[in-house]
């Protein structure tokens, strides 16, 4: 994904956590911000949340979007509930 992202003009950050991906975006600015459901030391929806709860401004409102290989109609539910597109 990183290469795709990279041959449209996309600068990327890659966290290798939760936690370190809410640290980072708490650090810089960014545009957009994906996350999977599934990672260590802190999953996606606690990490949107967080982020969501952030005093950072933008963190408010930046879009989040989901990254899952879950397609269950509940895990998608509980993704949009955490604040994620």
């Amino acid at each position: 994904m990183e290469t795709l992202l990279e041959a449209f003009g996309i600068k990327i950050t890659l966290a290798d956590n939760g936690q370190e991906a809410v640290e980072f975006a708490n650090k810089d600015t960014f545009d957009c911000i994906l996350l999977d459901i599934q990672m260590p030391v802190m999953d996606g929806l606690t990490a949107t949340k967080n982020l969501h709860n952030s005093s950072v401004e933008y963190l408010k409102t930046v879009p989040i979007i989901a990254m899952t290989a879950h397609a269950m109609q509940e895990d998608i539910k509980k993704s949009m509930e955490a604040g994620m597109q």
